[in-house]
């Protein structure tokens, strides 16, 4: 009986992973670690949503754990392709918060793939750039896979991880 409990367990940490966070640094303009972040990631209503709702408080969670302040914007991305000045209201609202609260760096999640099964969301790939808001300079651009067999809420605490230790061993923050 151990052993199949033994045998399931290993089978749920191998197919809830979350593989490296290939990224790159401009450490030339990189001058010292960021302590103001302003994260920002987009959704789409329904199973991303709560894939983001649940990354976004683990990732707050992060970064209260170490004392440093953090602010995430997360909104609902329209699939409006074809129409002019979709983005208006979300930049508005991320030039007020850098200019009101001097955010250094804004952090923004680009999905570049979800993948779904029998309606569940099992893998969320995104790009992430970090835009240094003084010099409007790209300074960290990361790649980013998250998936699990099992839903979103079991990758996003293990995501969340993955990007805040990524974050600090690039000396972003």
């Amino acid at each position: 009986m151990n052993r199949y409990f033994l045998l399931s367990l290993l089978a749920l940490a191998i197919q809830s992973c979350v593989p490296p966070i290939l990224s790159v640094v401009d450490y030339e303009s990189l001058k010292e670690p960021y302590s103001n972040p302003l994260i920002v990631i987009p959704f789409e209503n329904g199973i991303t949503k709560n894939f983001v709702t649940v990354l976004s408080k683990r990732i707050e969670e992060k970064f209260a754990a170490d004392s440093t302040q953090v602010e995430i914007i997360t909104f609902e991305k329209k699939n409006n392709e074809l129409s002019l000045n979709t983005n208006t209201d979300i930049v508005k609202r991320v030039n007020k918060r850098v200019s009101e609260d001097g955010k250094d760096i804004v952090l923004l999640f680009q999905p570049t793939k979800m993948i779904y099964q029998n309606g569940m969301l099992q893998t969320a790939k995104y790009i992430i750039s970090g835009t240094d808001t003084k010099t409007n300079k790209e300074i960290w651009k990361a790649e980013f896979t998250s998936q699990s067999a099992y839903g979103p809420s079991l990758f996003a605490e293990k995501a969340a991880k993955s990007f805040y230790d990524k974050l600090k061993i690039d000396k972003i923050l």
